[in-house]
């Protein structure tokens, strides 16, 4: 739902909330078990081979853990939009002049200064163009049913 406010917009955002992490995690856990089970069956040759794949799929789990640290997903709640800001989650966030403001599918992505928020959960375009308008800084007007971006 948006409602125009003094200066800027609130929107309720109504996705599901996933932690890809979580997932990823719980698949390392069942490979794990399943190393331990090779490591008392099969031949030392091969077990050293499943460890050395079983490794290097940690390694790709820790770089993908760590680029996520850069990165927040919201799609629950409710964000405030305003110029150049927005509040989300109990965060704070102001963009930089050089942030870039960009609608991706149905998710409005917001990257700046090596950080970037994946916004989702817009109940419908309009949504989505008005979060853009707004965080870009253009004004708005509100009548009686209509937003009009100025």
């Amino acid at each position: 739902m948006l409602k125009v406010i003094d200066d800027g917009v609130s929107i309720t955002l109504n996705g599901t909330e996933s932690n890809p992490v979580f997932v990823m995690a719980g698949v390392l856990v069942v490979l794990a078990i399943c190393v331990a089970v090779v490591a008392m069956t099969a031949p030392v040759q091969i077990t050293i081979g499943v460890m050395a794949v079983f490794a290097v799929l940690i390694f790709g789990f820790n770089i993908y853990k760590n680029r996520l640290k850069y990165q927040s997903r919201i799609a629950t709640g409710v964000i405030i939009i305003k110029n150049r800001a927005f509040i989300a989650q109990g965060q704070n966030v102001k963009l930089s002049e050089n942030a870039r403001i960009e609608l991706i599918n149905d998710t409005l992505v917001i990257t700046d200064l090596g950080r970037s928020w994946h916004i989702l959960g817009f109940d419908n375009d309009k949504e989505r163009h008005v979060a853009k308008s707004v965080l870009e800084g253009k004004a708005l007007e509100k009548r009686e049913q209509a937003i009009r971006i100025l």
